[in-house]
C-alpha cells in the first residue's frame, strides 16, 4: 500500500469509557488513520487489475504515540535545539526561568512533585537537571516555546496564530 496521507486524532474524553477512570493528557486514545492506494493484482497472471482506495486506522494512547515518534523530531529539520539551548541560557539567568525550567523538566520527566513544590525551587539548577534540560529542543512549526516569554528576558515575543503555526 502507497500512504498518500496520514491524520491524527487525539480524542477528547476525559473518562476511560470502561472503567469510569478519569484520563490523564498522556492516557487520551488516539486513531492514526492512513489513507493510500492498495495495488490489485491477478492472482493467476500477476498483472495488476487496478487500485483500490484504501484507509488503515491504528489505534493506541497518546504516550504511545509519542514514543513512536520522538526519535523521528531529532531528524526533522525543523527541530530546533540550538534555539532551544538559547532560550534555556536566557531562562537560566533569573530565579523565574529557572522555576520554569523544573517545571518543564518535571513535567517531562512524568515526576511527581507539585507545582507548589517546583515553585520553591529557584536556585541554581543541579548537573542532572542541566543534562536533561540540555538534549530537549522545540519544533518551529508547533511550539508553544517562544510564547509567553515576554517577561523573561526583556524581549517581547509576538505570539504566532495557530493556522500559521501548524504549517497551514
Amino acid at each position: 500500500m502507497e500512504v498518500d496521507s496520514a491524520q491524527l486524532k487525539i480524542h477528547s474524553v476525559d473518562y476511560d469509557l470502561e472503567t469510569g477512570k478519569k484520563l490523564e493528557p498522556e492516557e487520551k486514545p488516539t486513531e492514526t488513520i492512513y489513507l493510500g492506494a492498495a495495488r490489485v493484482s491477478g492472482s493467476i497472471t500477476g498483472e495488476q487489475l487496478g487500485i483500490l482506495p484504501t484507509k488503515l486506522s491504528k489505534q493506541a494512547n497518546a504516550i504511545a504515540v509519542a514514543e513512536d515518534r520522538r526519535y523521528q523530531c531529532i531528524l526533522c529539520k525543523n527541530f530546533d535545539i540550538h534555539g532551544w539551548r538559547k532560550r534555556k541560557a536566557i531562562l537560566e539567568a533569573n530565579p523565574v526561568g529557572r522555576v520554569v525550567l523544573r517545571q518543564l523538566l518535571y513535567q517531562v520527566r512524568m515526576s511527581n512533585r507539585t507545582k507548589s513544590e517546583v515553585a520553591t525551587m529557584t536556585g541554581p539548577l543541579t548537573p542532572f537537571e542541566n543534562h536533561d534540560l540540555s538534549y530537549l529542543g522545540y519544533c518551529k512549526v508547533l511550539s508553544e516555546a517562544t510564547r509567553g516569554m515576554d517577561d523573561l528576558d526583556g524581549t517581547v515575543t509576538t505570539p504566532v496564530s495557530p493556522r500559521n503555526d501548524r504549517g497551514v
